[in-house]
């Protein structure tokens, strides 16, 4: 009788994957006051990213979780528009034609969160338009309630997908709080 024995070594991440282990795919800094912490964004995947979740963690105190929608592409921001505390920025692509996506923004704190915005549920009353102008400046017109904001559109920097995204929120963010610092303000000045 002949057996024949063959052994396959499997590494350490091919394990990780086959048991759909959780990965960390990027942690940024968060604040609540004086208190500073991290927000860790974790899926399982490596294209389509499912379970994913933010796992926030203050010193001295208890961590917790937030879930997210599982999507292509998962990204998350600290984003500081002057305020004591940074605002957290979550968002994954659904993959569908015409580059949907999932975008929710919160506040943490160090024993709990709040959910500010959710693209699915606030973004359904609000329609804008947004055109350039010549000097330089960008108009953006809200259809809902027919006002207009004229902002620099600043030519001269070299905006990438993400930077453009966050702009974009924080004009966004300019309309609903027209009394709020000016948008782009840090980034024109510089």
């Amino acid at each position: 009788m002949l057996i024949t024995v063959c052994l396959l070594t499997i590494g350490a991440p091919e394990i990780a994957r086959a048991e759909g282990a959780q990965q960390a795919f990027k942690t940024v800094a968060v604040t609540d006051g004086n208190n500073r912490g991290a927000a860790t964004l974790y899926g399982s995947g490596d294209n389509y990213i499912t379970d994913l979740k933010v796992r926030v963690e203050f010193k001295n105190h208890a961590p917790y979780e937030i879930a997210l929608e599982d999507g292509y592409s998962p990204f998350i921001a600290a984003l500081d528009f002057g305020a004591e505390d940074k605002l957290l920025f979550c968002s994954s692509q659904t993959g569908g034609s015409g580059g949907y996506g999932n975008y929710r923004i919160y506040r943490v704190k160090t024993d709990s969160y709040q959910l500010l915005y959710d693209d699915k549920t606030d973004s359904k009353a609000y329609t804008y338009r947004a055109r350039f102008l010549i000097g330089g400046f960008m108009d953006i017109y809200d259809c809902t309630t027919e006002n207009d904001l004229i902002v620099p559109a600043c030519p001269s920097i070299n905006l990438g997908y993400g930077l453009a995204l966050l702009l974009a929120f924080e004009l966004f963010l300019y309309i609903l709080k027209p009394h709020s610092r000016p948008p782009f303000a840090l980034l024109c000045a510089s």
